[in-house]
């Protein structure tokens, strides 16, 4: 669902608050929700004539699971850099 222009919150994924923002041709995801969250984001970017490839950057807000299930796999299928909070970096490798 597009909030103001550019900006929309992922529809469907459980849990967590997904949004995309989109500025030009490059697309930004404020966290990946809990894993397998990436076929829902898939999905709703193919609606909006985009791919997960069009996605250049991942935001991750706090690194509770439900914004970090599917960080991983969403850098792996995106190649985008995934940014978050030097202070959360331990939590997201496992630590």
């Amino acid at each position: 669902m597009e909030i103001i222009s550019g900006v929309h919150k992922v529809d469907g994924v459980k849990s967590a608050n997904i949004y995309m923002v989109m500025s030009g041709p490059d697309m930004v995801l404020i966290d990946t929700g809990m894993r397998g969250s990436s076929k829902k984001i898939g999905s709703y970017l193919k609606g909006l004539g985009k791919n997960l490839a069009d996605i250049k950057y991942i935001f991750i807000t706090h690194p509770d699971l439900d914004y970090v299930g599917s960080a991983a796999e969403m850098k792996k299928l995106t190649g985008a850099k995934l940014i978050i909070h030097i202070g959360d970096v331990p939590v997201l490798a496992g630590n």
